[in-house]
């Protein structure tokens, strides 16, 4: 996926979908770059604006628990609309 990224830097759906993996294992601050990455290609595409506004809840909780070590749990929108999003089901 990075890969992705790298060669279709202009690509809203390859940064939204990377930004959803990077959230699935943890890796909130990678996600976050992601999303504003994809709302910067397109700034009306919703389902970046939907991860952005949960990656800032995810960032919220993790300063409030500095020691989880737990992937983050991403299903903001549940199955059907996390499909949509991600474009890989």
């Amino acid at each position: 996926m990075i890969e992705v990224t790298t060669i279709e830097r202009e690509n809203k759906y390859a940064h939204n979908n990377l930004g959803y993996a990077y959230a699935r294992i943890g890796r909130i601050d990678e996600a976050k770059k992601q999303f504003e990455t994809a709302l910067k290609l397109d700034p009306k595409y919703e389902n970046a604006k939907k991860n952005i506004i949960f990656i800032q809840k995810e960032i919220l909780k993790k300063s409030k628990m500095k020691n989880r070590t737990a992937p983050v749990s991403f299903s903001p929108f549940g199955c059907k609309a996390v499909a949509s999003d991600c474009h890989m089901c």
